[in-house]
């Protein structure tokens, strides 16, 4: 794959027109931004248990904690 550039317009991800491919920054932003905020209001849930408790385990073994699930 050879060179790509971060762009802060157009579509979220295209070509230029000599092909050079391309992802617009401001977009990928928003796009992350949105899911992370989505997903932490399904954290916040205490009727996601198996979410939560995946998050916990997966959190834990970051932080390199015992297994306490």
């Amino acid at each position: 794959m050879g060179p790509s550039l971060l762009w802060s317009v157009g579509l979220l991800k295209g070509e230029k027109a000599n092909g050079t491919p391309y992802i617009n920054r401001t977009k990928v932003h928003k796009y992350l931004k949105d899911e992370i905020k989505r997903y932490s209001e399904e954290l916040r849930d205490p009727a996601n248990f198996e979410l939560r408790r995946n998050f916990r385990i997966k959190m834990d073994f970051i932080a390199r904690k015992a297994d306490t699930a």
